[in-house]
């Protein structure tokens, strides 16, 4: 039985450079991006506008770091 390989990539910048990509590569079939609550709206990681990004292109999206724990210095 022969499998489908999917073309993808790993991205870690800001939302204006994955539109370039996804415009540049419309190969590409998901991009794989960092997602978690701790950095949905963090603005050096961006994770919501760069998934609204990919799915703007209708990219499906595979996520990294679901459970991102927070740093040890944190305190309640």
């Amino acid at each position: 039985m022969l499998q489908k390989m999917l073309l993808g990539f790993s991205f870690h910048s800001t939302p204006e450079e994955l539109e370039e990509i996804l415009q540049k590569h419309l190969e590409m079939e998901f991009v794989q991006l960092q997602i978690n609550y701790a950095d949905w709206e963090n603005p050096a990681i961006q994770s919501k506008a760069c998934y609204e990004m990919a799915r703007k292109y209708g990219k499906p999206v595979v996520i990294m770091e679901p459970v991102r724990s927070l740093p040890t210095t944190y305190k309640n």
